[in-house]
């Protein structure tokens, strides 16, 4: 069973005051992430140029945790931690008060739950299989910002992949198109049968 890698995606409807990475990567063999405002200590640094104290310097973290979990069938999660925040975690709309642990699709929001979040997040799960990827075009943008080792970087073969069958697809539907359309002469004749009442 392999490790899951994860990231965290920035969803949230307003815009940024100051920069961070929109995909962040998680992966399992880091283990643990600081989420703050201190560049210096924080893995995933967080600022508002609105609200410049949303972000506490060392807000909190995400751990990843192998540890088998029998009624979930698994070996290993992620979780979130509160590292003594001012303005505190949420998960889901919930206020998070300890260790909680996190899954597929779960919406964090970092700072004031007020609606709008400038720091509002998607925590996803990303497999081989994933196709929703980064084009190249993006990872060498961000590349070039100097902001790839913080980004979600699911490999760009499963975008050619994705691509390939979409293009394959799409020529199966034309190659079907072609089959069922009618000549002139077909058109006419199909038109005065039915008009005539005839049938072939």
């Amino acid at each position: 069973e392999m490790e899951p890698e994860a990231c965290l995606e920035w969803i949230a409807s307003v815009p940024q005051t100051r920069s961070f990475p929109k995909q962040f990567r998680l992966a399992p063999e880091k283990g643990t992430y600081i989420i703050g405002r201190n560049p210096k200590f924080s893995d995933l640094v967080l600022d508002s140029a609105k609200h410049p104290r949303m972000i506490s310097r060392e807000h909190g973290s995400i751990h990843f945790v192998s540890q088998k979990i029998p009624k979930l069938n698994q070996n290993f999660f992620w979780e979130i931690k509160d590292e003594g925040s001012t303005n505190g975690i949420f998960v889901n709309d919930v206020k998070i008060e300890a260790p909680t642990m996190l899954h597929d699709g779960d919406i964090l929001v970092f700072g004031s739950n007020k609606a709008p979040s400038e720091f509002k997040f998607a925590f996803r799960l990303v497999t081989q299989d994933e196709e929703e990827v980064l084009t190249q075009e993006n990872v060498d943008t961000l590349s070039s910002n100097g902001s790839s080792g913080g980004i979600c970087e699911r490999s760009v073969k499963y975008e050619r992949k994705r691509r390939k069958r979409q293009s394959e697809n799409c020529a199966v539907r034309t190659r079907e198109k072609k089959a069922t359309m009618w000549t002139e002469e077909e058109v006419v004749a199909w038109a005065r049968r039915g008009r005539f009442g005839f049938r072939g």
